[in-house]
């Protein structure tokens, strides 16, 4: 095991197996990792509150044998943090947590191919609403639910249009106590897009926003998924560039009415692993 000068085990270290170590997962552990299965990788102290409850410090150790047992990995992303040393640690799954949660694993996973704090933050928003919507009355929807609907002709989130493709980063829905639900499409954005360029061959806001109003006006996600109306959720790191984006797409988008702005300010440019669930999730319930 990877030691410092003064024979501490190195917080970012690869795995180290024990045989003494040896930990079989639990149904309230299973329910924790269907949680990342839903919404991506997650921070240890949102898994949690996923299952039952437990001490913080033997969850830890827990999940750290869970580590080293080769059931769980810890992107190693994270540690580019400023904030690393002082985080939580983030957790996703192995090849073999996902065998063995065999059904109980979503069926339509989130997407692995964006930048790892992408993946974070909008992992972290999901599941932050899934966890405070039950204590405003409300239920979260994941995308597998309704990609199972019997009205759904489709079973992915990429829509082909007429010249482009479009690929929501999720869709969920909120449902109230009467059982209406409220759909979304989700797009997390770290500011890493111009609204508009110039030069061509580069992915833009302006680009996406005339993607969603073709959606729109020929109906292609009633066609597609079955659901009659749903909004664009957008979720950035700034109110200032909240407002940006807001502005423009209330200029040049005729389904600007379509479209809401939330933005949490812990995945901006100097971003770090969340410790509390995150309060953005409360602009949308």
């Amino acid at each position: 095991m990877a030691t410092d000068t003064q024979g501490r085990r190195l917080r970012f270290a690869p795995p180290a197996p024990k045989e003494n170590e040896a930990v079989i997962p639990q149904e309230a552990d299973l329910a924790a990792w269907a949680a990342i299965s839903r919404h991506g990788p997650l921070p240890i102290t949102y898994l949690a509150q996923f299952g039952e409850p437990r001490n913080r410090a033997n969850l830890q150790r827990r999940y750290t044998r869970f580590y080293h047992q080769g059931w769980l990995t810890r992107p190693a992303r994270q540690y580019a943090s400023f904030h690393a040393r002082y985080s939580p640690l983030v957790y996703d799954l192995a090849p073999k947590a996902q065998a063995l949660l065999g059904k109980q694993a979503c069926a339509v996973a989130p997407s692995r191919s964006a930048p790892f704090v992408h993946q974070l933050m909008q992992a972290c928003f999901t599941a932050s609403l899934e966890l405070t919507a039950p204590k405003r009355g409300f239920r979260f929807v994941p995308r597998d639910e309704l990609l199972a609907h019997p009205k759904c002709r489709q079973r992915s989130l990429t829509l082909q249009l007429a010249a482009t493709k479009l690929t929501p980063d999720d869709l969920f829905a909120i449902e109230r106590p009467d059982g209406k639900k409220r759909i979304f499409f989700l797009e997390v954005d770290r500011n890493t897009e111009s609204i508009e360029r110039s030069v061509s061959g580069y992915n833009t806001w302006s680009k996406k926003v005339a993607a969603y109003d073709e959606m729109f006006r020929l109906k292609r996600h009633t066609e597609a998924w079955g659901f009659p109306a749903a909004s664009v959720l957008i979720v950035t790191t700034n109110d200032r560039h909240a407002e940006n984006l807001r502005s423009y797409i209330e200029k040049k988008s005729p389904a600007a009415d379509r479209f809401i702005y939330a933005f949490e300010e812990t995945f901006g440019a100097n971003w770090r692993v969340p410790k509390a669930l995150l309060a953005s999730a409360d602009m949308v319930l």
